[in-house]
């Protein structure tokens, strides 16, 4: 398509439809890969500004993963388990002294990665919980 096509008909959603009564300017028809789109710039309202009624903190630490400011502690057995696992598994490979044992000391350093990980995921569960309330 090339210049200026007016009264075109298109389909769209109904909340689309409403969307371009607010329409401003000219809107601009796009093919992208086989498919077309309609590039549209609209006005929209300012939204409500929202003011959380409290704050919550979240330590992060070593032998908590995490710790709230309401008192909630998070750690998780399935990670409390992870960490016996590796611990019981240091122990027995520190007690060979072979050089394969230590090669496989030296090998899970992953280890402290991988709790880093899941405690963000704990962290990342625990403020979701926490509707209606900022987290800094």
């Amino acid at each position: 398509m090339a210049g200026r096509i007016k009264h075109t008909p298109f389909v769209c959603s109904a909340e689309a439809m409403k969307l371009l009564a607010s329409r401003k300017g000219e809107s601009d028809l796009a093919l992208r890969d086989g498919t077309f789109f309609l590039i549209a710039t609209i006005d929209l309202p300012e939204p409500e500004v929202f003011e959380p009624t409290g704050f919550l903190g979240v330590d992060l630490g070593v032998v908590n993963v995490a710790t709230t400011s309401d008192g909630e502690i998070m750690a998780g057995r399935r990670l409390n388990r992870y960490r016996q696992r590796h611990r019981d598994l240091r122990q027995k490979l520190q007690k060979k002294r072979t050089k394969s044992a230590k090669r496989a000391l030296h090998a899970d350093h992953n280890g402290s990665r991988n709790v880093a990980h899941r405690g963000e995921a704990v962290w990342k569960r625990g403020a979701v919980n926490r509707p209606r309330t900022s987290t800094r």
